[in-house]
């Protein structure tokens, strides 16, 4: 797949995108990586990132992506994610906040600890992600932040309470972001 003439270009900036390795992460990298971008592709299962760094540099030879393998719901993660980030002394213009995941149990069949799991992975991963990336986006002119929320975030789709609960908090997080930060 090839970049269409004419479209806007990323050539050379390096993009974050958790929850890399499938589904929509995967795909991001995909269309970033078509686009120049430079992918920074993270996720928990490294053989899965290998595949798809793989796959980008046989697809898109230009997009020099880079794997590291982590759990973004683990805080000394995130915090690597960044040593990493530095070590690679690549300048961040975009962060994908992608990884997530759910516990599809009715209310009242969730164990103690369920729906705080879920928060950990969709909302305050995201948010301490958007924090840790923010003095390398802010020094980009045209860095950005994208968070994927869900519809379960603002109307009720049988994903499960606490999902949904987490999807709303990540997109008023990101409202919240894009004042506090709208001047940068």
């Amino acid at each position: 797949m090839n970049a269409i003439p004419g479209r806007w270009r990323l050539d050379g900036q390096a993009c974050l995108i958790t929850g890399a390795s499938r589904g929509i992460g995967l795909a991001c990298a995909r269309e970033l990586a078509a686009l120049g971008a430079q992918p920074l592709l993270v996720a928990r299962d490294e053989a899965e990132l290998q595949a798809v760094c793989d796959e980008l540099r046989e697809d898109f030879p230009d997009s020099e992506p880079r794997i590291f393998a982590a759990d973004v719901g683990d805080a000394e993660d995130r915090l690597a994610i960044f040593d990493w980030i530095a070590d690679l002394d690549v300048p961040l213009s975009l962060l994908v906040n992608n990884a997530g995941g759910n516990t599809k149990k009715p209310t009242l069949d969730c164990e103690p600890g369920d729906m705080e799991e879920v928060f950990r992975l969709n909302s305050v991963a995201a948010f301490d992600l958007c924090r840790l990336a923010y003095p390398r986006l802010v020094q980009h002119g045209n860095a950005a932040t994208v968070n994927i929320g869900s519809v379960s975030g603002a109307t009720h789709v049988r994903t499960g309470v606490a999902y949904g609960m987490s999807k709303a908090a990540l997109h008023q997080m990101t409202r919240n972001l894009a004042c506090e930060w709208a001047d940068d």
